[in-house]
């Protein structure tokens, strides 16, 4: 897989891009499941009551989230069922869009990161009905809502993409400019 690096476009190669981004995708949701595997272990070993205080900002925590994001619909509202085939239509959609319209090796990178952390989390909610959440950053008595290695990866991935492709977008407008200019 080569990207023009002149033009920034990618050289078409489906297979290749779809080979590396499940290869990359694969790697984020079995480190997102050993994280999660260990530390299940480590945080209810005796003594712990499943807290674990790490710094004075910095918890891991046992939380069982059965919601969506920061826990909405935790309520119940939506079945665990639902959930799954709500991440799985992502994914797929995440995945279609990053090998045939990436337009760079960095873009996919980023979505084959987010599919990857998806597929951690919905292999979490198909095993345990509900994903598993463990650390905890607070300032005072100020808790984020606890999160894990695959939400992480989701969010910076995204910022990474967003962050890419504003970057883009201011360079390809300066040249536009410099073109008219140039006139």
């Amino acid at each position: 897989m080569r990207w023009d690096s002149k033009r920034g476009e990618a050289i078409y190669n489906p297979i290749k891009k779809a080979f590396i981004a499940l290869l990359i995708a694969l790697c984020i949701a079995l480190l997102d499941c050993a994280s999660k595997y260990f530390m299940i272990s480590y945080i209810q070993e005796e003594g712990r009551y499943g807290l674990l205080r790490v710094t004075s900002f910095l918890n891991f925590v046992i939380v069982w989230n059965n919601g969506i994001s920061f826990g909405i619909f935790d309520n119940g509202v939506l079945s665990s069922r639902y959930l799954i085939l709500i991440s799985l239509i992502v994914i797929l959609i995440i995945f279609i869009y990053s090998v045939f319209f990436s337009s760079s090796a960095f873009s996919l990178y980023c979505c084959a990161c987010a599919i990857g952390g998806g597929i951690g989390n919905c292999f979490d909610r198909i095993i345990n009905d509900a994903v598993f959440d463990f650390i905890d950053f607070h300032v005072l008595n100020f808790h984020y809502p606890a999160f894990n290695i695959a939400d992480s990866v989701i969010v910076c991935s995204i910022l990474l993409l967003m962050i890419n492709e504003s970057r883009k977008q201011k360079i390809e407008g300066f040249s536009r400019i410099t073109r008219v200019a140039m006139k």
